[in-house]
């Protein structure tokens, strides 16, 4: 069983997930380079030294976004895992993904994956715990063992890093990630029906 923060580390966490979201705003709002630790800290009412004991630095709390991916999309993916029905939790989850990227924005998602390379880890926790997930519907004969799950994970990883590089590549920004993919999605995972 996990253990319950105490009231001292919830405040710390809460504290943490403020400053990262008021961060990501103002990152969206005037650019990463624009944005200095002063002006976050004036934004959330913390000081200096208290964030700097929190964050190393203003790409630290950037890189918080592994923190919020996990949240969202190994969590949602986390809730299916006992459905029977592969191309909803799939579905589910790759949509998941979508929208924590839309929450940061262009942007951020450019600069996190070309200069910090925090995108798409190569057999991160989602991909090994989804790996698991589509192995399981396997040896239950509810999905096709003509591929690996491993082969089913790069499938899907590579329709979510066309979707995400197409988004990034747009220049119309009324472009919707998650809606263009909840329209193309049922067609490019028809694999796992």
């Amino acid at each position: 069983m996990e253990k319950k923060p105490t009231k001292k580390q919830q405040e710390i966490m809460d504290k943490k997930k403020e400053i990262f979201n008021t961060s990501i705003e103002l990152f969206k709002k005037y650019g990463y380079d624009n944005v200095t630790i002063k002006d976050i800290c004036s934004e959330t009412g913390v000081s200096t030294g208290s964030l700097y004991n929190m964050f190393e630095n203003k790409a630290s709390i950037l890189f918080q976004f592994a923190d919020l991916f996990d949240q969202n999309c190994y969590q949602e993916l986390k809730k299916h895992m006992e459905s029977k029905n592969a191309l909803e939790t799939v579905t589910s989850y790759i949509l998941s993904i979508l929208n924590t990227f839309e929450f940061i924005g262009v942007d951020l998602t450019l600069r996190l994956h070309t200069s910090h390379n925090q995108i798409f880890a190569h057999k991160s926790e989602g991909t090994k715990t989804l790996e698991m997930y589509l192995t399981t519907l396997q040896n239950q004969h509810l999905l096709s063992a003509s591929i690996t799950a491993s082969q089913f994970v790069d499938m899907i990883n590579v329709i979510v890093y066309g979707f995400v590089y197409r988004w990034c590549n747009n220049n119309d920004e009324d472009y919707n990630l998650v809606e263009i993919a909840k329209v193309y999605l049922p067609d490019l995972l028809s694999f796992l029906k």
